[in-house]
């Protein structure tokens, strides 16, 4: 999406064609069948085959724009089959959401869930549900298609539900009592411009326009934004990882790229 941003501001040929040819690869990965976008490893074999994420709701943005730009409506229904496996099978009847899912490769049907990114398979990451949240938002932004609004709608609820006094999330809000409480500041800054996406569409929610702003002026502190000029990055108590091994208080190259998009859509300056 970086080419399709430059294409925009600057109109340049060079750079639509990048994000042209960027979206025929991404295409090239839907599995027909399970009706979903594959998103890690070589497409011929690997443990990751048949399985999906909830972080590639984010990448069908690149999609929907590139159907505009060409006509193709081929590529727009992959977007659309992607979101719609997602939203039917990652989205559990708590509100809460599965990091991946894995699908039989001979007939698509629906295997299980999994995870690479929270504490176990059945917990609530923080950073995939604000990927869902924001996802889509994004979709429905696009498609006009009312269930994926209220989805993110019911996601962005649960996810305020589970705010305590520290504003910014735990990095799995499902810990075990005795696990240690450590934020993600990298899940906050993604949820923020998922709720300023939903904003679009819910112009008079006080609930989302609270969260968002008590969520931004906290990751504005100095317990989470490094004003230092020689550090490695901009926002503190990151995470990385997967699962149990998550590292801790990491700066992430997405955490500081979503904190600047969030202080950017906050003034007014568009969306990053």
């Amino acid at each position: 999406m970086y080419s399709v941003a430059l294409y925009k501001l600057t109109g340049d040929k060079e750079h639509r064609d990048v994000g042209l040819r960027s979206a025929e690869v991404l295409a090239q990965r839907f599995n027909e069948k399970g009706g979903f976008i594959r998103a890690w490893g070589r497409m011929d074999t690997d443990e990751f085959n048949n399985m999906a994420i909830i972080d590639c709701l984010m990448n069908l943005p690149l999609l929907y724009w590139a159907s505009n730009e060409t006509g193709d409506k081929k590529i727009y229904d992959i977007a659309v089959r992607h979101a719609d496996t997602t939203l039917k099978n990652f989205v559990r009847a708590d509100d809460s959401v599965y990091h991946a899912y894995r699908f039989d490769l001979a007939t698509g049907k629906p295997l299980r869930g999994d995870t690479y990114g929270g504490c176990a398979v059945e917990s609530h990451w923080a950073r995939g549900t604000a990927w869902a949240i924001y996802g889509f938002a994004l979709s429905y932004g696009y498609t006009r298609d009312p269930k994926y609004l209220v989805a993110s709608l019911r996601l962005a609820r649960k996810f305020i539900a589970n705010l305590d006094p520290e504003i910014v999330p735990l990095w799995d809000f499902k810990l075990v009592p005795a696990a240690p409480r450590i934020r993600d500041a990298s899940a906050a800054s993604v949820a923020v411009c998922g709720f300023q996406e939903l904003l679009k569409h819910q112009a008079g929610d006080r609930q989302m326009q609270t969260a968002a702003w008590r969520l931004l002026l906290r990751l504005c502190c100095d317990d989470y934004l490094d004003r230092n000029p020689n550090c490695p990055g901009l926002q503190k108590q990151g995470m990385v990882g997967d699962g149990n091994k998550m590292g801790r208080n990491a700066y992430t190259s997405w955490g500081d790229y979503y904190l600047m998009e969030a202080l950017s859509r906050e003034l007014g300056l568009g969306d990053g």
